[in-house]
């Protein structure tokens, strides 16, 4: 591709060599831009390559073709997005090409390319939040990626034990007196992510304000 460079062309209209056309002014002599075979063909060639990239054949009488390419180009067969990308849906039904992230199997016959993102098995994203991983940063040490962490539990208790913690596997009881540690009358069910005492109160788990979406994921 090149701009205009024929003898006639207005020089520098957008700009230092950056040339453009002008119609020309018969009162002060001035001719209009001539045009020759190498813009012509320059802009032939330029638009034809982009749209067989895109594995259109060129047909003459289609004038919609440059725009079929480009968006077959942008959104690389459905989506611009790279194949195993969550992607929050408004409905309970994904798009077609799409499937929800709910913990299923699948196999690289199925759908090689997310195969080669998650393997044989899909994150299962609902109810949960996702976290960005803490890659050596510190904030969340010992992580893998696609790993799953349990919730922080908070409780208000009575008597000599104020707050109980519970997350990442730890659970911490916070005494009155001001030591760190676990008290005799409590039993820690941590697996079951809740710890009971004889009057058998449970654990309120700390969440910011948040709307439910479907994750879903292109099924390629």
């Amino acid at each position: 591709m090149h701009r205009i460079n024929t003898s006639t062309a207005q020089k520098d209209k957008f700009g230092a060599g950056k040339n453009g056309f002008t119609g020309g002014n018969p009162q002060t002599g001035e001719l209009p831009t001539a045009l020759d075979q190498d813009f012509f063909d320059s802009i032939q060639e330029e638009i034809s390559t982009v749209i067989e990239s895109a594995g259109i054949e060129l047909a003459k009488s289609d004038n919609g073709q440059l725009l079929s390419a480009i968006m077959k180009i942008m959104t690389k067969d459905g989506s611009a997005l790279p194949v195993g990308v969550p992607v929050p849906w408004p409905t309970s039904t994904p798009p077609t090409g799409w499937i929800t992230m709910s913990g299923q199997t699948i196999t690289q016959a199925q759908y090689p390319k997310l195969f080669a993102a998650y393997g044989t098995k899909l994150p299962d994203l609902r109810g949960m939040f996702i976290r960005g991983w803490d890659n050596g940063r510190g904030l969340d040490p010992s992580r893998a990626l696609l790993n799953e962490q349990l919730p922080t539990g908070i409780r208000q208790f009575t008597g000599n034990n104020d707050v109980q913690f519970q997350g990442l596997g730890i659970t911490q009881l916070i005494n009155a007196d001001g030591n760190d540690g676990y008290d005799s009358g409590w039993a820690v069910a941590r697996n079951a992510n809740q710890t009971t005492n004889s009057s058998g109160a449970g654990v309120s788990f700390v969440r910011p304000r948040n709307v439910s979406f479907n994750y879903i994921v292109r099924a390629a």
